[in-house]
C-alpha cells in the first residue's frame, strides 16, 4: 500500500503521538510505502518551528528521520484544485508523483 501522509500527520505523530505516530510506524516498517516530497517537508520545518517552538536543529533532525523511511519524489506538476487551503495541493502533486513511481521491489531487482 502506498500513502502521503498530509504534514499535520506528521506534526501530530511528532508532538503528541497517538494514531498519527502508527502512521509513521507503518511507514518505518514498510508495511505502508509513504511518499514525501521537499514541499512537504519544507512546510513541515516551518510549521515546527513557527507554531511549536522547535529550534531549526531539531526540526531538520526529525525531517531526516522522516527521509530514513519515506521514499522522496519531485512532482512535476503543479496542481490547483484546492483554493481553501493551497498547501494542500502539494499533497496532490506528491500523491501523482507517488503513483508514478516504480515500487521498492521492482527499483531493487526484486
Amino acid at each position: 500500500m502506498r500513502a502521503v501522509a498530509d504534514t499535520n500527520v506528521y506534526i501530530s505523530a511528532l508532538n503528541f503521538g497517538g494514531t498519527a505516530e502508527e502512521v509513521l510506524a507503518l511507514g518505518r516498517a514498510e508495511v505502508v510505502e509513504l511518499f514525501v516530497s521537499s514541499a512537504i517537508l519544507k512546510e513541515m520545518e516551518g510549521v515546527l518551528i513557527r507554531k511549536f517552538q522547535w529550534s531549526a536543529q531539531r526540526a531538520r533532525q526529525a525531517i531526516a528521520a522522516i527521509q530514513e523511511f519515506a521514499q522522496l519524489v519531485r512532482p512535476k506538476e503543479t496542481i490547483h484544485l484546492i483554493t481553501e487551503d493551497e498547501p494542500d495541493n502539494r499533497i496532490l502533486e506528491c500523491a501523482l508523483e507517488a503513483q508514478r513511481t516504480p515500487d521498492r521491489a521492482s527499483l531493487e531487482g526484486t
